[in-house]
C-alpha cells in the first residue's frame, strides 16, 4: 500500500493535519524564528545531528518524559521557563517527543496567555498510531491518570517513522498494543489484517508504516463523528479502564499499550462472563491478544487498590464503573457495572485461576 503524504482531521476547535514525512527539519527548516522547541531529553540525545538546527540555534527546552512530569506542578515548572525566556503569544510552542511530551506541551499552549499555538512531531509509535490526533491533552493527579485536561489539537503533525528505528522492543509493542486496539474497534476485517500482519511489521517497516495509516483513518472517523468525547467516541477506551489502574499500580512498570492489552482481554473475559461473546470468540481474539502480551506477572497485584483504582476512573457514572464491552470484533458497548459485579467476574480471571 502507498501511504499518503497527508491527512486532513476536521474539528470544531480548528481543522489540521498530520503530514507524513522522512524529513527531520521539515516544518522548522523554512520557519522563522517564531518557534519555540520542547523537546525529549532522549531524542535529544538520539537525534543529536538531525536536529542540530534547532539545538544550536533555536530557542529550546529539554524535559525527560517521564509520567511523573504530567502533573500540574511540573505544568508550572514549564510555564515559568517560557516567561523566564520571553516567550510571547504570538510564538508556536513545538513539541518533540511521545505522548508524555505531547500531554506536557499540548495542556501548556491551551492555558499559557490563556492559549497559544503548538505544533507536534511525535517520535514514539504509540504517539504515531493514536494519540497524535484527537485533540485530547491530559495529565495526572497523584497516581490517578489523565484525571485533568482538555481538547486543544496542534495546529500540525510531523510524522517522520525513521524516529521509530530508536525505539526498544517495549516501546514498539506499547504502540502495538493501541493499534491492535483501533483495529479491533473496526471489525473483522480489520482485525484478520493486524493478526496476519502483525508479526511481519516487526520485521517490515513498510508493513508497519501501512498500520500507523490505518490507525489513524480508523481513529479519523471516530473523532471526528465525537470530538468531544460525549458519546461514540468512548469506545476508544476499550482496555482502558483496566489498562490504566494496571499502569497505575504497577508505578508504570507496565507500558502503557501494554497494559491496554491486558486491559482489552480483561474487558473480552469479563464480556464472556457476561454472555456477549462465546468462548471461541473470546480466545480467537486472545490469539492477537497474546502476541503483543507483557512481561509481567498479573498475581503480583494487589487487588483491593486495583478496585479502588477502577471506581476512581474519570468515566465513571455514580456508583458505576464505566467500561467498554465487546459482542466481538467491530461490535464495542459501553456499559456501567457495579463494583461487586466486576469483582465477582474477574476476580477469578486476576487470581490466576482460570
Amino acid at each position: 500500500m502507498s501511504i499518503p503524504n497527508k491527512l486532513n482531521i476536521k474539528s470544531k476547535i480548528r481543522d489540521y493535519s498530520v503530514l507524513f514525512t522522512e524529513d527531520f527539519g521539515e516544518g522548522w527548516r523554512t520557519a522563522d524564528k517564531n518557534l519555540f522547541f520542547i523537546i525529549d531529553q532522549k531524542v535529544a540525545q538520539y537525534y543529536k545531528k538531525e536536529l542540530e538546527d534547532i539545538l544550536e540555534n533555536r530557542p529550546h527546552m529539554i524535559i525527560e518524559a517521564l509520567e511523573t512530569h504530567k502533573t500540574l506542578d511540573y505544568a508550572k515548572v514549564v510555564i515559568k521557563h517560557l516567561i523566564d525566556k520571553g516567550v510571547k503569544k504570538d510564538q508556536v510552542l513545538a513539541a518533540v517527543g511521545g505522548g508524555i511530551i505531547q500531554d506536557i506541551v499540548g495542556f501548556v499552549a491551551s492555558i499559557f496567555y490563556r492559549g497559544v499555538d503548538w505544533i507536534f512531531y511525535p517520535t514514539t509509535l504509540l504517539a504515531q498510531s493514536d494519540s497524535c490526533i484527537g485533540s485530547k491533552t491530559s495529565i495526572n493527579v497523584d497516581e490517578y491518570k489523565n484525571q485533568v485536561g482538555n481538547f486543544y489539537p496542534p495546529l500540525t503533525i510531523y510524522l517522520n517513522v525513521k524516529y521509530l528505528k530508536t525505539l526498544s522492543p517495549v516501546d514498539i509493542k506499547s504502540g502495538l498494543g493501541e493499534i491492535i486496539k483501533v483495529h479491533l474497534l473496526d471489525g473483522e476485517n480489520s482485525f484478520k489484517f493486524i493478526l496476519d500482519n502483525y508479526d511481519r511489521a516487526l520485521e517490515n517497516a513498510g508493513i508497519m508504516n501501512e498500520l500507523i495509516y490505518r490507525s489513524l483513518k480508523i481513529k479519523k472517523r471516530v473523532i471526528e463523528k465525537d470530538e468531544f468525547d460525549t458519546d461514540y467516541r468512548k469506545i476508544m477506551n476499550y482496555g482502558h479502564t483496566f489498562g490504566h489502574a494496571l499502569e497505575s499500580l504497577t508505578n508504570y512498570k507496565l507500558c502503557h499499550g501494554q497494559a491496554v492489552t491486558v486491559g482489552m482481554d480483561i474487558s473480552n473475559y469479563l464480556s464472556y462472563r457476561l454472555g456477549y461473546i462465546s468462548e471461541n470468540i473470546y480466545l480467537k481474539m486472545k490469539k492477537l491478544l497474546l502476541k503483543n502480551w507483557p512481561d509481567y506477572d498479573l498475581k503480583q497485584i494487589d487487588l483491593e487498590p486495583f478496585y479502588r483504582s477502577l471506581a476512581k476512573d474519570k468515566k465513571n457514572i455514580g456508583n458505576q464503573v464505566t467500561v467498554i464491552l465487546t459482542g466481538g470484533p467491530g461490535k464495542m458497548r459501553k456499559q456501567g457495572l457495579n463494583m461487586d459485579e466486576i469483582k465477582r467476574n474477574i476476580g477469578p480471571y486476576l487470581k490466576g485461576e482460570i
